[in-house]
């Protein structure tokens, strides 16, 4: 059974925690399941500790993604990731390309000049 405090609104939920059957103040924590990865919740301190609270409340609103959703983000987010990859190498080619154009251009004023 929730504490009364646990009929508070949600948005004083996230404002402050709220008390647990101990009396405690809650902690928040995130889900780690398979129905709600990463959701945030309120729960009890003592929770697998010590028996007997059963103190639970999400903190977020639940998620209006479906499975679709999910996978076409996932996808995007794969897709993004190669994007920055691919940015990356560019990046390192063009460094090692003026690189050497600044070693050939030293070299070049060291033979003007004489000093070789």
């Amino acid at each position: 059974m929730l504490s009364q405090t646990s009929r508070r609104s949600q948005s004083s939920s996230q404002r402050r925690p709220f008390l647990c059957e101990h009396g405690e103040p809650s902690v928040l924590r995130v889900s780690g399941t398979k129905d709600n990865p990463g959701r945030r919740f309120w729960g009890c301190r003592y929770y697998q500790v010590q028996d007997g609270c059963n103190f639970f409340c999400w903190a977020d609103p639940p998620q209006e993604y479906g499975r679709e959703e999910i996978a076409k983000l996932k996808k995007k987010v794969g897709t993004l990731k190669l994007r920055v990859k691919i940015a990356e190498w560019r990046l390192k080619v063009a460094l090692v390309g003026g690189l050497v154009g600044w070693v050939c251009l030293l070299c070049l004023w060291v033979r003007s000049v004489g000093l070789l």
